[in-house]
């Protein structure tokens, strides 16, 4: 049976971004992360994770293809 044994997270998994809307600098977890997978324009395949910044609200972007 699983149980917890650390609520704050590893070091080793959070990372940590800075919103470029409010400034705020954010730890984050890639369980928080989001998804979105589709098409450019020449038919190839894109997308891009993301989460939301606690602090303003808005979307940032931590990486795409």
């Amino acid at each position: 049976m699983a149980r917890v044994i650390r609520v704050s997270p590893s070091p080793k998994v959070a990372k940590q971004c800075d919103c470029k809307h409010c400034g705020a600098r954010i730890e984050y977890v890639p369980n928080d992360l989001m998804e979105s997978h589709g098409r450019d324009y020449s038919g190839g395949s894109a997308g891009c994770r993301w989460l939301v910044c606690p602090n303003c609200g808005k979307e940032i972007v931590t990486d795409s293809w």
